[in-house]
This record gives C-alpha cells, structure tokens and sequence, in this order.
C-alpha cells in the first residue's frame, strides 16, 4: 500500500512543478515551450504509472486462471 502512497505522491509533484512551469512559460508568451512541458509531464506520468499497469494485468491473469479452473 505504502509504494501506491509513494506514486501518488510522485504523480502530485510531476503535476504541481509542471503545471508551475506551464504558467511561468506562458505567461511570457511561450506558447510553444509550455506545451512541450505540457507533453513532457504527460509522458512522465504515463511512466510512472506503468507498473500499476502491470500489476493490473497480473491481478487480471490471476482471476481469469480462477475462472477457467
């Protein structure tokens, strides 16, 4: 429970300081680099919830071996 804790936590830093950085770009007329930090905190995300995607997947496995049994 406490590594699904630590993700969320993780995700929360990755969106705040992005998100920051978005506006600071911005708003001195930066358009263009803003959604490339946009995009980049996306993708960043995306990695780090890659392993909740494989537990996923595990647990998925496990039930329809259950069923099948």
């Amino acid at each position: 429970m406490s590594e699904y804790i630590e993700l969320i936590i993780k995700a929360l830093g990755i969106c705040i300081i992005s998100q920051i950085t978005i506006d600071v770009i911005s708003t001195c007329g930066e358009k263009a680099l803003a959604n490339i930090v946009e995009m980049t905190a996306k993708i960043a995300l995306l990695i780090l919830a890659l392993p909740l995607f494989k537990n996923l997947i595990e647990i998925i496995r496990e039930l329809l071996e259950k069923v099948n049994n």
